[in-house]
């Protein structure tokens, strides 16, 4: 099993009403599903007797907390949960603190995701919720150029927060997230821009914090998002040179294009 031997337990801060509030039953229903362990009393008296008997320390058991709701690994947050504190105040073992996004992105690819500073927000604790989308945004998000576990993590953090993910770009998708401006979606993207948003990933990391409309929410804004500030012809000249794996890439273009069969099809009727 995937997280045999591991332990984990989940912490949980109160969450806004308008935020993404994972499940405790289901994730705890996961872990125990893929070999994983609660940390419980009877696992820390059992950690104690594990530190007398074994002198090296090199190969302690990990811990890893998955953390929502605005929590930050603090003393004064860990006080919240009694049996974590006991274990970080004895050394009884690691704790490594990682998001429900990182919970989900092992359990579907069937390994551990590495934490880099690309997916350090999807993937560790921020000081603040992720925010649902309102149920009259009606988004729907292909993305393109991202590959592994980062890919995984996208299309996680996307339904999660109350959009629909498509693995394939087609006319009535209202977003694009590209990693680099380069690309079949991409091209496709710009050429559908009157319908989709092609954005950066910065979008999304935006969006998720401060909700769709973004930081910078004008009195007279209505149903406009943020969109505008990461567009990608704005920002094309400074993106990474084309490095796009994305295997479903040409995938898509054989979807656009059995789209724009109907659409033709569809005009012709009209006369």
């Amino acid at each position: 099993n995937l997280f045999r031997g591991m332990l984990f337990s989940l912490i949980r801060l109160t969450p806004p009403t308008e935020a993404v509030n994972f499940s405790t039953k289901e994730m705890t229903e996961d872990i125990l599903l893929n070999g994983g362990q609660m940390v419980s009393d009877r696992i820390v008296q059992a950690l104690r007797t594990n530190q007398k008997e074994e002198k090296q320390q090199a190969n302690r058991r990990i811990c890893y907390a998955v953390c929502w709701g605005g929590f930050t690994p603090s003393i004064q947050n860990l006080g919240l949960h009694t049996i974590l504190l006991q274990i970080r105040n004895e050394n009884l073992c690691r704790l490594l603190f990682i998001s429900p996004i990182w919970l989900q992105t092992a359990i579907r690819d069937k390994k551990f995701p590495t934490i880099t500073t690309e997916t350090t927000i999807l993937f560790q604790p921020q000081p603040w919720s992720f925010l649902r989308l309102t149920k009259k945004s009606n988004l729907k998000i292909a993305i393109t150029g991202f590959v592994g576990s980062e890919r995984t993590a996208l299309i996680q953090t996307i339904c999660a927060i109350g959009a629909t993910y498509t693995d394939n770009l087609k006319t009535n998708n209202t977003h694009l997230i590209c990693k680099d401006a380069c690309g079949n979606k991409y091209k496709k993207g710009l050429e559908w821009s009157t319908t989709i948003h092609t954005v950066s990933v910065d979008w999304l990391y935006h969006i998720l914090q401060y909700g769709y409309y973004g930081k910078k929410k004008e009195s007279n804004q209505k149903d406009t998002g943020c969109e505008d500030q990461f567009l990608m012809k704005k920002m094309g000249t400074k993106m990474n040179v084309c490095n796009n794996n994305d295997d479903d890439d040409t995938v898509a273009i054989e979807e656009e294009r059995e789209d724009e069969a109907v659409i033709e099809k569809e005009s012709q009727s009209l006369f």
